[in-house]
């Protein structure tokens, strides 16, 4: 018996450590999760909302979904995907939106094949617009901060959140003040592309309009799993939710509801070969049935208000029938 549980406790400690659980990455702990055979999330520290990263090790090279957005924490972890699959050949990078956080280490993959829907690129350029406003408002949010944690007491549990999020916002204000232009995708698409890997398939659909313009949902059969990018969550693991929080019809931005329902219903249809949905944070929990609901909603507003335009309803009605 005993033999048997120092075996246990000799596995478990090298897993661990295989899974990089005692490793930093520039300051923030780096936690890494091997979904399946082959594929594996990783995302750095305890506390906020930041970007989780996605490998597959195909038959014909690994793939990644998403960056972390900040090209030296992507560099290091690009190395860390190499050293946990014990191979080096990426070929693929891909975007499931055009924010910051999940495209500005797209440059670290320079040498891969970036996709995108063609959505990603334009939404890039019109961030890049916002780079003097970053570069004011990183410094004051790090000295709210600096301020915030000075007058905690020393045993206050909110002191390691608040020295990740200094940690995290120094790293992106050094990003905004390099100023380089992260890489864009190079191949692109407008409904739906699948991508054949050999022996792992990558089925991309737009569902773009309650995140970003871009928002993609990827399907991968063979390892049961559907990523929904930034679009929806049922549950927050921390309590800063962040973008996951947020599912609207958002203003000034395209919408396509009639695609949007149509993909939306055909990765649904699949439901029983879905075994995990993955938000694009690692603090984000969706079920089936989450994302199934949020559909639903979507449907019900589109159907509703257009029975209720053809019925010659006002405003007014249609927002007290649907409250």
């Amino acid at each position: 018996m005993k033999t048997r549980l120092w075996l246990i406790v000799v596995v478990s400690l090298l897993v661990s450590a295989s899974l990089g659980g005692a490793e930093d990455v520039a300051g923030l702990p780096l936690h890494m999760q091997k979904l399946d055979e082959g594929t594996i999330r990783l995302w750095l520290g305890d506390h906020g909302t930041s970007t989780a990263i996605v490998a597959f090790a195909t038959e014909k090279g690994i793939v990644v979904v998403d960056t972390f957005g900040i090209p030296e924490v992507d560099t290091r972890l690009r190395e860390a995907i190499a050293r946990e699959f014990r191979r080096s050949d990426f070929t693929h990078l891909i975007n499931t939106h055009e924010h910051r956080d999940h495209t500005g280490g797209n440059s670290v993959y320079a040498d891969c094949t970036i996709v995108g829907h063609e959505l990603v690129a334009p939404g890039m350029a019109a961030a890049a617009g916002r780079r003097d406003f970053l570069l004011n408002w990183y410094p004051d949010r790090i000295t709210e901060l600096e301020n915030e944690l000075k007058n905690l007491a020393a045993d206050d549990p909110k002191i390691t959140a608040l020295k990740e999020d200094i940690t995290l916002s120094r790293l992106n204000l050094q990003t905004v003040e390099a100023g380089e232009e992260p890489a864009r995708p190079s191949l692109t698409f407008s409904d739906r592309m699948t991508l054949d890997l050999g022996d792992t398939t990558f089925e991309l659909s737009y569902i773009g309009g309650m995140h970003t313009a871009s928002d993609t949902a990827i399907f991968v059969p063979e390892h049961g799993l559907l990523l929904t990018g930034d679009t929806m969550a049922d549950v927050w693991l921390t309590d800063t939710p962040g973008c996951l929080a947020s599912f609207v019809v958002r203003d000034g931005m395209p919408h396509d509801f009639p695609r949007f329902l149509a993909n939306w219903d055909r990765l649904l249809t699949q439901r029983d070969r879905i075994t995990t949905l993955l938000p694009a944070h690692w603090n984000g929990e969706l079920s089936i049935e989450g994302a199934e609901a949020r559909v639903e909603y979507v449907r019900t507003l589109w159907d509703g208000i257009h029975l209720a335009a053809d019925e010659g309803k006002g405003m007014a009605e249609v927002q007290a029938e649907y409250r």
